[in-house]
């Protein structure tokens, strides 16, 4: 396929940025901030989702105002190719704990949904397939594909929060700010983290065609939806679970399955599982994709045979004693989790600085 062919309109850049919402944080890692803080949760929820609603803003303003220009040349343009190797890489790590992670979701939904005794390993090979073929595709294949299921999956994740207000006590909310200062940053910390869903964008800025008619409305009104089902979400959270919210993994399904009539009749958290799988493969090919750009982009290596090995490595993780999703949770929150905040949140930062830097210096060198 051409670079001409694989550039993605802002409609799709929409979809994608929808779909990285659905796949990482109605299933598990919600309960984290729960287990620090119970409903005062929803207030870091609140301002993190302003602070990220800002910086993807600020990326996708770079990204029209530098028209087929790559993350990668802009920051190598400021900071040198050095440097910018050394953050590409970076970027790859992170890529890669976020590909774990929602893999291993991805499990945990189908053992608890579907069938407790599932042997998860007679899955992995035409699934690890499936993120293999997609992620050697290209951005746009992706996109295709979140357009065709962000549909059903938007409006599954809509019915399932309507559901749950059958069950919600909203005085579960109350009271706010019942916790100490630093309870509250270590909650906000883990927002945060979840909140940098802005970072795919530096993976295929290049291929996104900015100067679409309505460029701007359509991502805020996109960011802003992104905001409310966010916020609507944690509030049910809380609002349903109570107490029990930090213990409960897998909590849109845990949520619906309250529900006596729909659970009982419908089986609506089966529903929910099938409509969320295809979005959650897409997520784990979406990070492969750009887990190999990364490696591509610092250290040379063939995105063919990054995908592959990449797949390859998540496949032995299956065989590795005593790693879980928890495991693997409590180390890129908690262990790293601060140096992670630090970096993600400082590249838009670093972005619109060194874009605007590369417009002086070229119109000092055209006079």
């Amino acid at each position: 396929m051409t670079k001409k062919n694989n550039k993605i309109n802002t409609t799709q850049l929409c979809v994608l940025l929808l779909g990285v919402f659905l796949s990482m944080r109605p299933i598990l890692e919600n309960a984290l901030q729960a287990e620090v803080l119970d409903n005062d949760c929803i207030i870091t929820t609140f301002f993190a989702g302003i602070i990220n609603l800002c910086l993807t803003m600020l990326v996708c303003y770079v990204i029209y105002k530098n028209p087929n220009k790559s993350f990668y040349d802009i920051i190598k343009n400021f900071l040198g190719t050095t440097i910018t190797k050394i953050i590409m890489f970076l970027l790859a790590i992170i890529f890669l704990f976020k590909l774990i992670i929602v893999d291993y979701q991805m499990a945990d939904l189908l053992y608890d949904a579907i069938y407790s005794d599932i042997n998860w390993i007679y899955f992995v090979v035409p699934i690890y397939l499936t993120f293999l073929f997609l992620a050697l595709k290209n951005i746009k294949t992706i996109a295709r594909c979140y357009q065709f299921f962000i549909p059903f999956a938007v409006v599954i994740f809509i019915a399932a929060l309507l559901i749950s207000t059958a069950n919600a006590n909203f005085e579960n909310l109350l009271p706010f700010f019942d916790h100490n200062y630093s309870s509250f940053i270590e909650g906000f910390s883990y927002i945060l983290i979840q909140s940098g869903e802005f970072i795919f964008l530096f993976t295929f800025m290049e291929n996104i065609i900015s100067k679409d008619k309505h460029y701007f409305k359509k991502i805020s009104i996109t960011l802003i939806i992104i905001f409310i089902l966010v916020m609507c979400f944690y509030i049910l959270f809380i609002a349903v679970l109570g107490k029990l919210a930090p213990y409960v993994q897998e909590s849109i399904i845990k949520m619906t399955q309250l529900d006596h009539y729909t659970y009982g009749y419908f089986k609506i958290d089966i529903f929910i599982s099938v409509m969320y799988i295809p979005i959650i493969i897409l997520q784990c090919a979406l990070c492969v994709y750009s887990a190999s750009y990364s490696l591509n982009k610092s250290i040379k290596l063939n995105k063919k045979i990054s995908s592959f090995l990449i797949i390859l490595a998540l496949f032995l993780t299956k065989f590795i004693p005593g790693l879980n999703n928890k495991v693997i949770i409590d180390f890129f929150y908690k262990t790293i989790g601060i140096y992670v905040i630090i970096f993600v949140l400082f590249l838009p930062i670093i972005l619109i600085i060194a874009s605007n830097k590369k417009e002086k210096n070229y119109e000092k060198i055209s006079r």
